[in-house]
């Protein structure tokens, strides 16, 4: 059983756009086995930063890099760990 925290925090360095063009991911995971007992747990993070074309394009650009950056991290420790799920 996975169970997973995630933190975010966003911003922009703009004076004029309010809209936030940094974006943080901490997401936190707790693998559990059936009988509830703690496997390992893990920890990936993730940033996405857009430029105003790419914000004008698509206001989420930022928090899609930072979320893949972070899934793909725990995706590789998952990978990396596959011993414990036998």
């Amino acid at each position: 059983m996975f169970v997973p925290a995630i933190e975010t925090m966003s911003f922009s360095n703009s004076n004029v756009d309010w809209q936030p063009t940094k974006f943080n991911m901490i997401l936190k995971v707790q693998v559990l086995q059936a009988d509830n007992r703690e496997l390992f747990n893990t920890y990936a993070q993730g940033k996405g930063i857009a430029n105003f074309r790419q914000y004008q394009e698509n206001p989420t650009y930022a928090v899609e890099i930072a979320s893949r950056s972070a899934f793909l991290q725990f995706q590789d420790e998952i990978i990396t760990k596959r011993k414990f799920f036998k």
